[in-house]
């Protein structure tokens, strides 16, 4: 009896025994599937975002409100082709007044726009928004003898774009 009892215990740990070892042969198969489709996802994502970036430049953005905050949108993903003005858009509320006709060359449409609001900062009759670009050559800013929206506003990359609410009362108003 005493044998029949051993081998029925040793059968019971035999199976427990194959039955532990299926499982691990059957993680490591789920495991290494589960690699693998992540470096499948991980080689589309890499390609996905070198195409992202041929389409697209990063720019940094400031908007000075004029009362000493400074808002900064560093790194900022546009589409190649876009204008400070479409940027701008992208980061914060912007109004503005189209002004068309054509004596508004090298604007979309002839379209000139003139920013009145940014995030709810409204043009009063002492204080506008002026946009400025950063010259790195000359380290300095610059500021922009057109439109935000104008062919020559288009943005490059790596290109750091300001925007100031500034008092028109001196000109040419003080750089950010």
């Amino acid at each position: 009896m005493r044998e029949v009892v051993s081998m029925v215990v040793r059968g019971r740990w035999a199976w427990i025994s194959l039955g532990l070892a299926c499982w691990a042969i059957a993680a490591s198969i789920a495991a290494c599937y589960l690699w693998y489709t992540s470096e499948v996802y991980r080689g589309l994502y890499e390609r996905a975002l070198g195409q992202l970036e041929a389409l697209t430049v990063a720019v940094d953005i400031l908007i000075d409100y004029g009362n000493g905050t400074k808002v900064w949108f560093n790194g900022t993903r546009v589409s190649a082709g876009f204008t400070v003005f479409d940027a701008t858009c992208l980061v914060a509320d912007v109004d503005y007044i189209p002004y068309s006709g054509p004596e508004w060359v090298g604007y979309p449409n002839n379209t000139a726009y003139l920013v009145t609001a940014i995030n709810g900062v409204c043009n009063n009759e002492t204080h506008a928004w002026f946009w400025w670009f950063w010259d790195a050559s000359a380290h300095a800013w610059v500021f922009a003898p057109y439109g935000a929206n104008h062919v020559n506003a288009t943005v490059v990359d790596g290109g750091i774009y300001a925007w100031t609410f500034r008092s028109f009362t001196t000109w040419p108003p003080p750089p950010p």
